[in-house]
């Protein structure tokens, strides 16, 4: 038996504790199998050369070199990110550094557009347990010993063991009276009694014990047998409990349907109120359209009526000069209606001109309310939505692509990110753009991403001519065609290594807001923190601790990039920034609109690019710190994007977001500064 348990123990330590299978990628179809010794020193997975689990660098390019690492603590399998560019996804939730649990079936995805895997974790085999016998089987087997009784007599060799007899009444001294130290429950079945009666008779027959032993032997058998009774009894209790709370839960699982269907009614019922008063919104909107026209036809009409009465007075003047022409005295009649039509003339001149220009501020405030939202007729979705169309093209995907260096500069991997970036100055021949720092060096502000890199002994190329830099405005082609992963670049500004450059021109990161950093943290608490193991090497340790990572929650998160402009046509529509005077005046509470690109390329199925906007509304105002926090929901990707007030203008740079309602933005003053002192 003990060599049966220590070669099934064996078996166990080398089957496979975790199964890999992919299913999409280079590597689709394949299965890797790992032990769990394997998962307690963890498997890494990426594209780098040291992957347990390796993907194609050419073709699997949405992998990064140390994507994530699958480990085994404490019976608990956990994947974690290694920093990755593109994310991990476990069951289509995203996991940080700090881990998530690994159950059997699990989905994992290195990107949304990445490699798919499914996770399944073998069962721990069960574990031997000795086998107990039964009450009869106990009872009927000559190797149990007999119960000690001070009472029962000794056993006689010789004599032959005396026939099966039937139940025994209770001796008189045990008449009347239970256990000493056990309630007696009522008397079992009638079948019950005699199988007792029959185990007792035969157990006592073999050990010879007398009347009082037996009858002991029988009372012990009684009491346990009532117990057991009474533990089904319980036992029937609690199924019937548990039923009833099923009954319950489906009642008010049931309730909860109906109140949803009524719920459902009411929330339709509102949205066809809120249709309603759309479209009553919009009729006004058309007749103040037609308010316009009219408008201006009645200016048209008065610049008619002007040269028409031009023409009356030149008709009238050739008439005077015609009648009082000759004489001295019809000269001088002839001067006085001239002077008497020519003080006319510029009366009623003066008057056409002031109702002109009246109805022509009139027209342009009208049009203004139109496109900015500023008129009482419209609502902020209204105005929104015509900023939005005003600015789409003047709101660009950021691309950034950069290469990884070994200790002795060799390229060993390549990194990519995106973000958003919005037009914010032109001038004849170059247009400048403004976005976040960490759109284009994300490794100074995620520390799980640094120390990735010192773990590897790596470090990003520090000179941009050899990055991939591209901006691609709202509506240009992003791609051959749809489902293609090669990006196109003929509709947008890029910088490519080799001194090429993109179909509408070139670009260069023109300078970022000075570098704020967060205080230093020692190697093995930075580790700790962001899931790492901290028992590495010195050398390894020494990296970690030189690790300093920039502060994101400051106005200094912000870079300016300059494009040329070789055709006028492109980037004639710079967004509008907010002066100090307006910044003062916001409030909480006051509606917002953020433009830009959440999750880049993930979620751009399309062969262009387009904008999504999203609008809520100002939570909190933090002058002292330059951050707004705003109720816009803001994902990666948006980053760097516009901050816009229902006036068209922009009041702060998006940064992040903490939660579905709630983000930070940098007040635009300072991105406005850094413009003054870059944009020349």
């Amino acid at each position: 038996m003990g060599d049966e348990l220590m070669q099934t123990m064996q078996e166990v330590d080398a089957a496979p504790r975790l199964i890999i299978e992919v299913m999409t990628s280079s590597l689709s179809g394949r299965r890797f199998a790992f032990t769990a010794t394997d998962l307690r020193h963890g498997i890494l997975l990426g594209r780098a050369s040291d992957c347990h689990v390796r993907f194609d660098p050419g073709k699997d390019l949405k992998v990064s070199g140390h994507h994530c690492l699958i480990d085994e603590r404490e019976g608990r399998i956990t994947v974690r990110d290694q920093g990755s560019s593109n994310g991990v996804f476990l069951n289509d939730v995203r996991v940080t550094a700090s881990g998530a649990a690994v159950l059997s079936g699990s989905k994992l995805s290195l990107g949304q557009e990445g490699a798919i895997m499914k996770l399944l974790i073998a069962g721990q085999p069960a574990a031997p347990s000795p086998k107990v016998a039964t009450a009869p089987q106990a009872a009927a087997s000559p190797a149990v010993p007999p119960a000690a009784s001070p009472a029962a007599p000794q056993p006689q060799p010789a004599a032959p063991p005396p026939p099966p007899r039937q139940a025994q009444s209770a001796p008189p001294e045990f008449a009347g009276r239970g256990m000493p130290s056990v309630q007696a429950e009522p008397g079992p079945r009638r079948g019950e009694v005699s199988s007792i009666d029959r185990v007792v008779e035969q157990v006592g027959t073999k050990v010879g014990a007398g009347e009082k032993t037996k009858y002991l032997l029988k009372e012990v058998a009684e009491q346990l047998e009532a117990r057991q009774q009474k533990k089904s009894g319980a036992l029937v209790t609690i199924v019937g409990a548990l039923f009833l709370l099923l009954l319950a839960a489906g009642a008010t699982v049931g309730w909860y349907m109906l109140n949803e269907q009524d719920k459902d009614k009411r929330d339709k019922a509102e949205r066809d109120t809120h249709d309603r008063a759309q479209e009553r919104e919009l009729e006004a909107m058309r007749r103040e359209v037609d308010a316009i026209k009219a408008s201006n036809e009645a200016v048209a009409k008065m610049a008619a009526d002007m040269d028409t009465f031009r023409r009356e007075q030149e008709r009238q003047m050739e008439e005077v000069a015609k009648r009082y022409g000759g004489s001295s005295e019809g000269q001088d009649a002839l001067l006085k209606r001239l002077k008497e039509v020519e003080e006319k003339y510029q009366k009623d001149r003066e008057d056409l001109e002031k109702r002109y220009e009246e109805e022509k501020k009139k027209r342009e405030e009208e049009t203004r309310a139109a496109l900015a939202g500023s008129g009482k007729e419209l609502s902020s979705e209204q105005a929104f939505r015509a900023i939005a169309d005003r600015y789409d093209a003047s709101v660009f995907m950021v691309f950034v692509q950069f290469p990884l260096l070994d200790k002795d500069g060799k390229r060993v991997s390549i990194q990519e990110g995106s973000g958003t970036g919005w037009l914010a100055r032109t001038s004849d021949n170059r247009a400048w753009v403004i976005t976040n720092k960490h759109v284009i060096m994300p490794y100074l502000f995620k520390a799980d991403l640094a120390i990735s890199y010192a773990l590897q002994d790596l470090h990003p190329d520090p000179d941009f001519k050899n990055w991939v830099i591209a901006c691609w405005p709202s509506g240009s082609k992003l791609r051959a065609a749809v489902g293609s992963n090669q990006l196109d670049v003929s509709e947008a500004w890029a910088t490519i290594p080799g001194k090429k450059r993109g179909g509408r021109g070139s670009l260069v990161v023109k300078g970022f807001a000075d570098d704020e950093l967060a205080p230093q943290v020692p190697a093995a608490e930075l580790l700790t923190t962001y899931g790492f193991k901290a028992d590495l090497p010195e050398e390894v340790l020494k990296r970690i601790g030189e690790i300093r990572v920039h502060k994101m929650d400051t106005a200094n998160d912000l870079c300016v990039i300059e494009l040329d402009r070789p055709d006028r046509k492109f980037l004639t529509t710079p967004l509008e920034i907010a002066t100090d005077a307006e910044l003062e005046k916001l409030h909480k509470l006051d509606p917002v609109m953020a433009l830009g690109y959440p999750l880049g390329l993930s979620v751009i199925k399309s062969a262009t690019t387009t904008t999504s906007p999203a609008t809520g509304v100002i939570r909190s105002l933090q002058r002292d710190a330059s951050a707004i926090g705003i109720s816009v929901p803001i994902m990666p990707g948006n980053s760097g994007g516009p901050l816009i007030d229902r006036n068209g203008k922009v009041i702060g740079v998006t940064t992040r977001g903490f939660e579905a309602t709630l983000a930070e933005a940098i007040y635009v003053d300072h991105a406005r500064r850094l413009l003054d002192k870059l944009a020349r």
